[in-house]
């Protein structure tokens, strides 16, 4: 967690806390929230337990690295990055491309849900064509600036955020299963009876993946800005912005390059989900529970309490069994999908 402030690059208002945690209550239901109800159908209540514990640790790691940006009140770092550093020296390195691989993977997914989706609608259009038809819609986020959130504020959207996803997602898989029951498919929008219905539906899903679509790419973008192109000798390349501020156009170019590669990514790499699940759980897990916990034991535990310090451990091991076993079975759906691909 870290806030995406680009001071001298802003235009416009900063946005409200509320508009922030709306945002990031869509990017955490995310599109796969499609697929929570038969989820519910697998795992019972079990998953619906999981999904209100993940949803409380994800909040309280995200409490933990806040709180790694501070000494002693006092702000004195920015950034994930900056707190990987801390912790080693190199260590950041370690989590920018963690960061830029969960979020380019996830605007690959929603190019890859988008064209399944629409393929769903219009059978008799090709997969490939349907999602390069969706791209030309994102081309728009090239031209993105950036925005300003108020740092006091974050918290309170943290918590928010994630109390309204985790409700909301509990809700929709709990009601999704017990409305079709076994006729529960992987994607909730294929168990509705009526057709037309149905592509109503996947309409509006393959809307709500394009609006999605924006924030982890410009995430990405920012990250990439922050590392790469802020002039030199700070970083490698000269800066994005020229006189006034604006955008320069090279950097406008590589934006919309950036849009391109997730979709020649969506459609030239074989059995994508799987691998995508596959490293999400390494990424995913690393990002959100493992290295927030692992850094603020390491920069606080020396004045923190005996039971803040356990409560640390204790998220580091959650995120150890949760990557261990969702690396198990991404493997297995892979070789599924291998073999399933060789008959």
């Amino acid at each position: 967690v870290s806030e995406v402030v680009d001071e001298g690059h802003t235009s416009g208002q900063p946005i409200t806390a509320l508009q922030a945690a709306w945002n990031v209550t869509n990017a955490i239901q995310g599109m796969f929230i499609v697929g929570l109800p038969v989820a519910v159908k697998v795992g019972g209540w079990w998953t619906v337990a999981a999904i209100v514990g993940v949803a409380y640790l994800c909040y309280w790691s995200g409490i933990l690295l806040i709180d790694c940006l501070y000494e002693n009140d006092v702000k004195v770092r920015s950034t994930y990055q900056a707190v990987a550093e801390a912790y080693r020296p190199g260590m950041g390195r370690f989590v920018l491309c963690a960061q830029l691989t969960e979020l380019l993977s996830t605007c690959i997914i929603y190019i890859v849900i988008a064209g399944d989706l629409l393929q769903s609608c219009i059978p008799s259009l090709d997969k490939s064509a349907l999602m390069m038809f969706v791209t030309t819609a994102l081309l728009g986020c090239a031209f993105l600036d950036s925005i300003r959130v108020d740092p006091s504020k974050f918290k309170w959207m943290l918590r928010w955020s994630h109390i309204i996803a985790a409700i909301f997602k509990a809700l929709f898989g709990l009601l999704g299963f017990l409305t079709f029951g076994d006729f529960t498919q992987k994607e909730i929008s294929n168990s509705l009876p009526n057709q037309t219905f149905k592509v109503i539906v996947n309409l509006v899903l393959v809307i709500k993946a394009l609006f999605s679509y924006p924030l982890p790419y410009f995430a990405a973008v920012h990250l990439l800005k922050d590392n790469l192109f802020m002039g030199t000798p700070k970083t490698l390349f000269t800066s994005c912005y020229g006189a006034g501020h604006s955008l320069r156009e090279w950097a406008l170019c590589l934006r919309i390059i950036l849009v391109l590669i997730t979709l020649m990514m969506a459609m030239s790499v074989p059995y994508l989900i799987e691998l995508m699940g596959l490293i999400g759980n390494i990424t995913g897990t690393m990002l959100s529970f493992i290295w927030p916990a692992m850094f603020h034991l390491k920069l606080k535990g020396a004045h923190a309490k005996e039971s803040d310090r356990k409560f640390d451990k204790f998220i580091i091991g959650i995120g150890i069994c949760l990557m261990t076993i969702g690396l198990y079975f991404s493997a297995l759906e892979l070789i599924q999908a291998i073999r399933y691909e060789e008959r």
